[in-house]
């Protein structure tokens, strides 16, 4: 009974050093695939980001040619211009959002995934301590 009982805690301490090497493996994977996701949202962030600042300053730009303008045409052409250049930083402001949405949902689908993984080896932690306890 000691030798089965020596033996079954060689083998569970063999498997937990196993186990404890596949999850640095999978916690270093993680890692990667959690910066992978945050360096996309930063670029496409920096990226949107910019197109509003030069819709900023195409905004500012027409509101003083507006301003000064005296010809009625001009001023509606110049007015039309600046209602599509709202609308264009409207839709770059959307999509950022939608960006950090999806950067979430991903950080959370690969975290969810990984505890997942390291859950497992707890229950059966536990599962096996109280058999060997018993």
């Amino acid at each position: 009974m000691k030798q089965l009982v020596l033996a079954l805690s060689l083998l569970f301490t063999g498997n937990c050093f196993a186990q404890i090497d596949s999850l640095k493996h999978e916690m270093n994977l993680r890692d990667k695939v959690l910066n992978d996701i945050q360096n996309n949202f930063d670029s496409r962030n920096k990226t949107l980001d910019s197109t509003v600042t030069k819709l900023d300053q195409r905004l500012s730009s027409l509101d003083k040619s507006i301003s000064q303008s005296r010809d009625a045409n001009d001023k509606a052409d110049k007015l039309q211009q600046r209602v599509q250049a709202v609308e264009e930083k409207q839709k770059a402001i959307e999509q950022n959002e939608l960006n950090l949405f999806q950067a979430n949902y991903q950080s959370a689908m690969v975290n969810l995934v990984s505890m997942d993984r390291e859950i497992k080896p707890l229950l059966l932690f536990n599962s096996t301590k109280s058999f060997l306890m018993r």
